[in-house]
């Protein structure tokens, strides 16, 4: 019976290519590819030699006839016939299962004396590597833009009792703007990106998908990532879409002054996005509002007009930048003296005006007025004056402070860490929850991820009739055991609690270390995660228990700094009954007492805890005054890693090592 199948794709469809009996496949299945994902091999290579038949003769147009010639010239190949020169997409199967999938090259053609034909070709198989393909690309670069939105009172507010995991969340994290811990603006929260959210958005970006009951679970949606301080600032790209410039592109008529007149630029050399240019006018869109500054560079040319041959004059070049509201943001008044002036006498100056900087709602509108004024010896009416605009005036703005500011509408991967590598983040998960993942057998863009707890079957298989006992069986007692210490760590921080826990312990909050006895081992293992941890702390004002990621100066002023990146807990809405909580808007000039807030920490819930983001329960708890707080040990040591660790550390584990005898059914469902 014919196990070994191979096929080629060609013309849309399947071909079947004749094999020499079952040719003998190796397949190779590491757990270090499974369990380190990144250092899975993007492709591997299988040599076959198949027979002549008339079947694969057809497949391979008949190339091994000298006299024959190749009729493709596309990129595509059997479009016509065989080209040698371009890939063929094949998949190879064992018992009806897909083993490998990729591309076949035909190296070489053998003609014994008998005419007999055989084909060499090499199967390269592609094993997809998400690592490889995410390269040191950082978070902000993902396409978030689906859950871009409004920084306004309505949307921080609904974002409290939206579903999880997807989108954001803005949690209560006290970052020390209120000394009292009890009054919260728009602008003193921001948005915590949910994980499943990233996570999802990396997939999407490489065209991989995934297949995991646990990234689904009610925890792990749980989990964010928020905002790590310092300044909330738009990408350069969100600050080019504020920007506008107007221009002539040639000069214009001359034209008579009537008082106050509109500069009417002809040319849209750059455009807001959205669109904010009508009518040679700059009209702030919606969600831009912001602190702006406007300038225009005028190059004037002016005729006289009137009769009389002036020999001591001039006049005032008045130029003002302003809104339809009434706002005056900048003018000037530019005095030209001109002597000896006759009729249609032309006279060239420029004027440049740069508006303060201000404050501008969505909707304000923007443009350049100009008018004349008489001055000097011979003071005339500004009628017998004419003025053009030349070839390259223009008026144009800035956004300097590159700030997002309430009303501004948030680009959602800004709120991410800025020099976070996508890399760097999805390994951070693996080692958070021990996950173990593995391509699908038939999709190798599809991977299969779960923690190794559900990874691996709990129920034994017995194959003891598969074993070989034809061949040695080894035995390694403790063959899995490399390291005398284990070390599981976050990233150390010097924020005002993290400092605390540090100073009190020299060891960094959530942190747990195992050691182990034995006489032959001296490696310390360090399982360290890109995010550093986030101690809770209650206040004496309130009973609400918060995240507090601040950090002082050594004169104890509040110091804007940016944090190591953190993984939350969103527990949702949590009653608070004792100390007002109020939050509102400036805009809105809105404050209002709320009974309860939007929690966010290691800890799933901090009355009735049942999970814990960190790796151990720490010494000491920065909370719990008023009340006896509930400890869980039901932390990711104990959840993800406990089991794992207990077995390679037992002193009664042991590596087998053997030959068996295993159909490619038993093979395709090992875990």
């Amino acid at each position: 019976m014919q196990l070994t199948e191979l096929k080629i794709y060609a013309n849309n469809l399947y071909l079947n290519v004749d094999l020499y009996d079952n040719e003998p496949i190796q397949l190779e299945k590491s757990i270090s590819e499974i369990s380190e994902p990144e250092t899975r091999k993007s492709e591997f290579t299988r040599t076959i030699k198949i027979p002549g038949t008339h079947n694969n003769n057809n497949i391979f147009s008949n190339i091994f006839d000298i006299a024959r010639s190749v009729i493709n010239n596309t990129a595509t190949n059997f479009n016509l016939d065989f080209n040698p020169n371009l890939k063929a997409d094949c998949i190879l199967l064992y018992d009806g299962q897909p083993i490998m999938r990729g591309y076949l090259q035909l190296t070489n053609i053998i003609i014994n004396d008998y005419e007999k034909v055989d084909y060499e070709v090499v199967i390269i198989g592609r094993n997809s590597n998400i690592f490889q393909d995410m390269g040191d690309n950082k978070l902000p670069s993902l396409d978030l833009s689906e859950f871009d939105h409004i920084w306004n009172e309505t949307n921080v507010i609904n974002s409290w009792t939206a579903p999880i995991g997807s989108g954001y969340v803005y949690p209560i994290i006290e970052r020390g703007f209120d000394p009292a811990e009890q009054t919260y603006y728009v602008d003193q929260t921001y948005p915590a990106v949910y994980v499943k959210s990233i996570v999802d958005a990396i997939f999407k970006k490489y065209g991989y998908s995934y297949q995991s009951n646990f990234f689904n679970t009610t925890r792990f949606k749980s989990l964010i990532m928020p905002f790590n301080g310092g300044a909330f600032r738009l990408s350069t790209a969100d600050v080019d879409n504020r920007l506008f410039e107007l221009t002539f592109n040639a000069d214009t008529n001359y034209l008579t002054d009537i008082g106050q007149n509109l500069i009417a630029f002809n040319t849209i050399s750059k455009n807001s996005s959205p669109s904010g240019v009508s009518a040679s006018k700059f009209t702030i869109p919606t969600g831009y509002n912001g602190r702006y500054i406007f300038r225009t560079e005028l190059k004037c040319r002016a005729r006289y007009t009137g009769v009389p041959t002036l020999t001591n004059s001039g006049f005032i070049f008045a130029v003002l930048i302003r809104s339809t509201s009434g706002l005056r943001l900048g003018n000037i008044d530019t005095a030209i003296q001109w002597n000896n002036v006759s009729t249609n006498n032309t006279i060239d100056f420029n004027v440049t005006l740069q508006s303060i900087e201000r404050y501008l709602e969505a909707g304000e509108q923007l443009y350049v007025e100009w008018w004349l004024l008489p001055a000097f010896g011979n003071a005339i009416n500004s009628s017998n004056f004419e003025v053009k605009f030349l070839k390259d005036s223009a008026f144009f703005n800035s956004y300097p402070s590159g700030q997002f500011m309430e009303g501004n509408m948030i680009n959602i991967a800004q709120a991410l860490p800025q020099d976070m590598k996508e890399s760097e983040f999805m390994k951070g998960l693996i080692k958070m929850f021990n996950l173990m993942i593995e391509p699908d057998i038939v999709s190798n863009k599809k991977l299969i991820i779960e923690p190794a707890i559900d990874f691996y079957r709990n129920t034994p298989i017995n194959w003891t009739d598969k074993l070989d006992i034809s061949n040695d069986i080894e035995l390694m007692p403790m063959g899995a055991l490399n390291f005398k210490e284990l070390q599981f760590n976050w990233l150390k921080d010097d924020d005002e609690f993290n400092k605390k826990y540090n100073d009190m312990y020299f060891y960094v909050y959530g942190s747990k270390q195992i050691k182990i006895n034995n006489d032959f081992l001296t490696e310390v293992k360090n399982i360290e995660l890109p995010f550093a941890p986030s101690p809770l702390a209650d206040t004496s004002t309130n009973d609400r228990v918060l995240t507090k990621i601040r950090y002082f100066n050594d004169d104890n002023t509040l110091q804007n700094k940016t944090s190591k990146p953190r993984i939350l807990y969103y527990g949702g809405l949590v009653t608070t009954g004792l100390g007002s909580f109020y939050f509102g808007s400036r805009i809105n000039n809105s404050m209002v007492a709320r009974t309860t807030y939007p929690y966010a920490g290691h800890l799933d819930n901090t009355k009735n805890p049942t999970f814990d983001l960190n790796f151990d329960t720490s010494r000491t708890i920065f909370y719990g005054s008023g009340f006896n707080p509930t400890i869980t040990n039901g932390n990711l040591y104990n959840i993800y890693w406990k089991n794992y660790i207990n077995q390679i550390t037992d002193k009664d584990s042991k590596i087998m090592k053997c030959k068996m005898k295993l159909t490619n059914n038993d093979i395709s469902q090992l875990s």
